[in-house]
């Protein structure tokens, strides 16, 4: 048994070298730049252990890493925990919300987390869903949106599923598992979970009907939930110096730190996948 990485895998494993190049470029002269690049340095990499550095940020940036990713949910549960679960609202309402903090999201990540989500009973134009099942359904394909590629471009080649395939897409599911080490996947037995139920009903298995049930799967919203374990509040945000060039993103000001309202549910939990 192999107990120690070799320095690429271990710079890959914990994606240093994402955040050195980044911190590079952050460190290349600009006009009033600090040149004390020991304190920049230390700056920085504060700011991404605590999950400071994705506010403002662009999603290229925010989808390049898990710890990005886990980050932007963190950002998100920071900025929502004031807004009732049992809020309605529209895909158009959150997508305008998700734009506050990263003003290049891709609409399609919405839209398509509505489609794993119920709407609200009864007629309403546009339709709306509670809060509590979209900021989920977001964090699902936040979180595991490279994953979820794969696996439409699996059923897009392949065609829908019957039961008797579904022996072919298991072996699937385990070849990326395996082959992906640092791809972010749902929980194994989930998965395993949701193809025992649709084995079961012997029915058609879709891309669509597979994500629904998948996104069901009682583990899941607990799992996309959970944050960095070094995650603290934004509060202070304001207060820090900036790794760039020394000057405070006006994003920080919409993300304040404060108390969740009695009966509020969205919280994130600790997650000690990366510690810088």
């Amino acid at each position: 048994m192999q107990l120690r990485q070799s320095d690429a895998e271990y710079s890959e494993s914990s994606e240093l070298a994402h955040y050195v190049k980044n911190l590079l470029l952050h460190l290349y002269p600009s006009p009033g730049a600090s040149t004390d690049h020991v304190t920049s340095c230390v700056n920085y990499f504060a700011k991404v252990q605590k999950c400071h550095h994705v506010v403002g940020a662009d999603y290229a940036f925010i989808s390049s890493t898990r710890h990005n990713r886990r980050s932007f949910i963190y950002l998100i549960i920071e900025t929502c925990k004031t807004i009732p679960p049992n809020e309605e609202l529209s895909s158009a309402d959150y997508q305008q919300l998700l734009q506050m903090l990263c003003a290049d999201i891709p609409s399609e990540l919405v839209n398509c987390a509505v489609l794993a989500i119920d709407p609200i009973e009864g007629y309403s134009n546009p339709v709306r869903y509670y809060h509590q099942n979209l900021y989920v359904a977001v964090f699902f394909h936040i979180i595991y949106e490279k994953w979820l590629k794969l696996m439409e471009e699996y059923f897009i080649k392949e065609g829908n599923s019957n039961y008797l395939q579904l022996i072919k897409l298991r072996i699937y599911v385990d070849e990326i598992a395996t082959g992906n080490n640092f791809l972010e996947i749902p929980p194994t037995h989930a998965v395993e979970a949701v193809m025992n139920d649709i084995s079961k009903v012997q029915q058609e298995v879709t891309f669509t009907n597979f994500r629904k049930e998948l996104f069901k799967h009682p583990y899941i919203a607990s799992e996309v939930c959970k944050t960095p374990a070094h995650a603290e509040p934004f509060q202070d945000v304001t207060k820090e110096d900036d790794a760039v060039n020394g000057n405070v993103n006006a994003v920080s000001e919409m993300t304040p730190s404060q108390p969740p309202a009695d009966g509020i549910s969205i919280s994130g939990t600790s997650n000690d996948y990366l510690s810088l």
